[in-house]
Parts: C-alpha cells; structure tokens; sequence
C-alpha cells in the first residue's frame, strides 16, 4: 500500500466544501505534487498524502509509522493539528508554531495552505466576505512564518492575492 493508496481509501465520500464538489483525496494530490515540485524528499510527499488523515480520518499516527515509518508520521503529527484546541486555538497554534517546523512539515503546511486558497476561487465555500478574509489573512500569517523556498512563498503569495480579489457569484 502507498500514501496515495491509504489516503484515497481513507478520504473515499469526503468532499471539499464549495460550489464545485471535488472528491477530498484531490485536495492530497495537489499538497502532494506542490510539495514534490518545491523538492520535498520522499518522507515529505509522502506525507503531504497523508496530511489530514490524522484529523479527518480513523487513522492514527501509529498506524502511519507502521505502514510508511517513523519519519513519515512524524511529518504527519507536524502538521496535524490538536484536535483538544478550538478552531481559534487551533489556528493560532498554526501560526505560533510555523517557525518551528521541519523543513518538510514547512513545505507540506505551505502547500495545503495554498490548496486551500485555491479552492476559495475554483469551489468557493458559502462564506461571508469577512471569513473568506479571515481566512486569507490566516493563511496569509502561517505562510510568513514558515521556512520555505522563495519559488513556493511567490507561487503562495500570487495564490493568495488571487483569493483576496476573486469576487464570488
């Protein structure tokens, strides 16, 4: 079994949220292939797969160790997040922790974050302007702490900016 396999069998009837639907395990590919393209090793797109299996799953972070290894989960556990927290916590957490990441765990949060920008224009959720913003300027706050390659920061600030002016119907 690969990443892709566990993801895709564990993400099966997840959607994204949005006007568009997308099977979930695309949002995985897109973490994926950005964190591939921006030279994630090997542990790192694989758990880019995996990134919200932990949080939105019944998978657990032993379970990862057991079928892909110790450092794979480790990235997993990175960049998952307390399930204990609220929301708010959770997102200030984020924020309070991107410097601190792993090189991989920087380059996967990077990349889910701009997935997740993404789909604010190709799918945009039914969300008011003020959390559509909100959102961004999260977004925006956990990028900026992360150690990233400045090819990722640009291809997140231009995914960043894109949302910021998309207008939704």
């Amino acid at each position: 079994m690969t990443p892709e396999d566990l993801a895709t069998a564990r993400h099966a009837g997840q959607f994204r949220k949005g006007t568009n639907p997308t099977p979930y395990v695309t949002h995985c590919a897109e973490v994926a292939a950005t964190v591939a393209r921006h030279g994630g090793e090997a542990e790192a797109v694989s758990a880019a797969w995996l990134h919200d299996t932990v949080e939105d799953t019944e998978t657990t972070l032993v379970e990862i160790d057991r079928l892909f290894g110790n450092a794979v989960a480790a990235l997993v556990g990175e960049v998952t997040d307390d399930p204990s927290l609220s929301k708010e916590e959770q997102r200030r957490a984020q924020i309070a922790t991107a410097p601190h990441k792993s090189a991989g765990a920087a380059l996967i949060k990077a990349a889910d974050q701009m997935s997740n920008l993404h789909s604010l224009v190709s799918s945009p959720p039914e969300w008011s302007q003020e959390k559509r913003l909100a959102y961004i300027t999260k977004a925006r706050a956990v990028v900026a702490g992360l150690s990233i390659p400045a090819a990722l920061r640009a291809e997140f600030d231009v995914a960043a900016l894109d949302a910021e002016t998309f207008v939704p119907r």
